[in-house]
C-alpha cells in the first residue's frame, strides 16, 4: 500500500502515516478508513504524524479532493505533523490551509522524534490552556 497506517510505538492515540512513492485518492481513502477503525467510536482525539520523506508528487485536483474529504470526515483528529516536507509541499500547504473547511492544526518537523516532541508539547499546552491554540514550527 502506498500509505501505511500504524500506531506510533507505544502511543495508542498517535497514528503514523508513511507515504511511499506515488499514491492515489483511493489510497488516501483507505488510510482514512483504517484510521477511523483504529480510533474506534469512543476515541477523544488522535494526533497524526504524516511521514512524507519518501512520497512522490500528490495526485491531481488536490484542493477539491482534500476539501471534499475534510467536509465528510467523521474522525476526530488533533494535530497533524508533516515530517520531511520539502519547500514545495510547505508552500502548497500554506495555500491549502486557506481553502479547506474546518480548523487544521498542521505543523512541520524534520524527524519523527521532532514530531513526537511537538505532539507532547501541544498536549501539555492544551491541558494547561485548553482554549488557547498553539502553533509550532520546526525548520
Amino acid at each position: 500500500m502506498a500509505i501505511k497506517v500504524a500506531r506510533y510505538s507505544e502511543e495508542p492515540d498517535i497514528l503514523w502515516w508513511r507515504f511511499d512513492g506515488h499514491w492515489t485518492w483511493h489510497h488516501l481513502d483507505e488510510a482514512l478508513y483504517q484510521s477511523c477503525q483504529m480510533a474506534g467510536p469512543d476515541s477523544q482525539r488522535f494526533d497524526v504524524i504524516l511521514d512524507v520523506r519518501d512520497m512522490g508528487l500528490p495526485p491531481s485536483d488536490l484542493v477539491l479532493q482534500l476539501r471534499q474529504r475534510a467536509e465528510n470526515s467523521r474522525w476526530k483528529c488533533g494535530i497533524q505533523i508533516i515530517v520531511g516536507a520539502d519547500y514545495y509541499l510547505t508552500l502548497l500547504w500554506a495555500f491549502l490551509a486557506d481553502h479547506l473547511p474546518g480548523q487544521w492544526q498542521v505543523h512541520f518537523a524534520n524527524t519523527i522524534q521532532d514530531a513526537r516532541s511537538l505532539i507532547c508539547a501541544n498536549r501539555r499546552v492544551s491541558e494547561k490552556y485548553p482554549k488557547i491554540p498553539s502553533t509550532y514550527l520546526i525548520s
